[in-house]
């Protein structure tokens, strides 16, 4: 599964990306991708979906930023919508690239307020998906971090809706 959503295995390693069994609400173990989060947790994406929600993180996980490296003096951040997404954008381009770990819907004033420091000062690339919900948090991001500090940056729709669809 790794190797199919393009991760080659120096950045599996980096991450500490590791397929697992783990126990979905249902109470049945499934295969998932480990995703280990700044906060100590682990989040997991099911390859197996058994339910409308493709991912689950441990118990007592709280929302936390992904960042995948911190950017040099005047580089710019690109903020997207989930790890593997930052992570295929850091693979390919070595640039940092920052997701919240609770999803799109979580771009929002509280998550801000929480990570002010983080984005002090920074040029944010709004990375989203190109749905909907990757539309909405853009627009909700900018408006927050100022429109003046942020670009959009979608992949064509040719080639599908995230990051990890372009690579």
């Amino acid at each position: 599964y790794i190797n199919d959503r393009g991760i080659n295995p120096e950045i599996a390693k980096h991450f500490k990306l590791k397929i697992v069994k783990h126990n979905f609400p249902d109470s049945r173990l499934h295969e998932c991708l480990a995703i280990p989060l700044p906060n100590g947790k682990n989040k997991y994406r099911y390859i197996d979906p058994v339910s409308d929600s493709r991912f689950h993180q441990d118990a007592g996980s709280i929302m936390c930023l992904f960042k995948t490296s911190e950017p040099q003096e005047n580089e710019k951040v690109y903020l997207c919508e989930g790890e593997i997404d930052a992570i295929r954008i850091f693979q390919e381009t070595g640039y940092s690239a920052w997701t919240v770990s609770t999803g799109a819907e979580s771009y929002n004033e509280k998550f801000f307020q929480e990570f002010a420091t983080d984005f002090k000062g920074k040029k944010v690339i709004l990375s989203m998906d190109r749905d909907l919900a990757g539309d909405n948090a853009a627009e909700t991001s900018a408006i927050i971090l100022g429109k003046e500090n942020c670009d959009r940056l979608v992949p064509p729709i040719e080639v599908g809706k995230d990051w990890s669809d372009f690579f």
